[in-house]
């Protein structure tokens, strides 16, 4: 891959992709913004030339979807491509207005495309390998609610959507979103967050979803230490709707933390993770920015906690398996000041 500039926002990571991977690279500009994608095979391979994207893509076991890249006029529709794992070149699957802002989501086989417009929320769902695309459902519009909305968030279970819906009063709903269903009912929460709480991850399985959110408080930490930032999570039943609120992590006045992850793969048994980088506040000048991973295994049992210590300068995700967890660190050296190539390091977990 040629021409991937560093930017501010600027993206690199990887995507599961039948049986080898897709590297992607994203520009960080947003919805105008675009990337190029390239694919593979289990040995490391390139499987094919370097294919353009927009700012958005995501991939299935059938496939991978993206929005074209603008090249046209923003009075021109919204054009989104699929291409099936074999397939030499992709195909047009659905268009969406021009006035709506798009965003794709995708499940163990379906795709969703979202359309974000003024007062409503829209879903069509595809499989990259098939042509045919359901026709839009509307899933959500401020009609139905007696406040606001404060923000909304989307994620997959298998094959279905799950949208989550925060209020400007804080009030916090859910629905399901079949790939070839009606929409469920609005499951509302008793917990209400509040104006300072900030969800920043949300995930789940069959049984259960996660809603992670963090409180930055200016009282917590004495006066001259930066405002403490402590983390909660909505544990939220899928069957019944009813949520629980678990405390994950007190204040901490000795550091930040981001960004947040819920790692997917972990036998239901072990109960689901929730892990974070933590960011010493305080530092030497040739200190790495990241000094560990920490997690939290919500057991029946309650909450089991745990921190990995790494001197690094990135930290991600890898998902977990029968096994474990695990994530991949750019580790920095004793003493480094973070200019040369550093070592990739597997951290385990938990």
């Amino acid at each position: 891959m040629s021409g991937a500039k560093w930017s501010a926002g600027a993206e690199l990571g990887i995507q599961r992709a039948a049986d080898g991977v897709a590297v992607v690279w994203r520009d960080g500009l947003a919805a105008g913004g675009s990337g190029a994608l390239v694919l593979l095979g289990a040995g490391g391979e390139p499987r094919g030339a370097p294919i353009e994207v927009g700012a958005a893509m995501c991939t299935t076991s059938e496939g991978l979807a993206w929005i074209e890249p603008r090249g046209a006029p923003a009075a021109h529709p919204v054009r989104v491509l699929a291409r099936a794992w074999v397939d030499p070149a992709p195909r047009e699957v659905l268009t969406l207005s021009p006035d709506r802002s798009p965003s794709l989501v995708c499940g163990a086989h379906w795709a969703f495309l979202l359309g974000d417009g003024d007062d409503d929320l829209t879903a069509d769902a595809f499989v990259p390998n098939d042509p045919s695309a359901h026709r839009p459902t509307l899933v959500m519009r401020d009609a139905d609610f007696a406040d606001e909305e404060r923000e909304h968030e989307a994620f997959t279970i298998a094959d279905a959507l799950e949208i989550v819906r925060v209020g400007v009063t804080g009030s916090v709903a859910i629905r399901t979103i079949p790939s070839d269903g009606a929409p469920s009912a609005w499951r509302r929460f008793k917990h209400v967050l509040s104006e300072d709480d900030d969800l920043v991850t949300v995930d789940g399985e069959a049984s259960r979803a996660l809603l992670v959110f963090t409180h930055d408080s200016d009282t917590a930490c004495p006066t001259g230490e930066s405002g403490g930032q402590r983390v909660r999570a909505l544990d939220v039943d899928r069957s019944t709707g009813a949520d629980r609120l678990v405390e994950l992590a007190p204040a901490d006045c000795q550091g930040q933390r981001g960004p947040f992850w819920i790692p997917v793969g972990l036998p239901a048994a072990r109960g689901p993770v929730v892990a974070w980088v933590e960011r010493a506040a305080k530092q030497s000048e040739n200190a790495a920015p990241i000094s560990g991973l920490a997690y939290r295994v919500l057991s029946p049992d309650g909450v089991r906690a745990g921190q990995v210590s790494i001197p690094a300068d990135a930290v991600v995700d890898g998902d977990c398996d029968d096994a474990g967890c695990f994530a991949a660190a750019l580790l920095r050296d004793p003493g480094s000041d973070g200019m040369s190539p550093g070592a990739i390091g597997v951290v385990t977990y938990p």
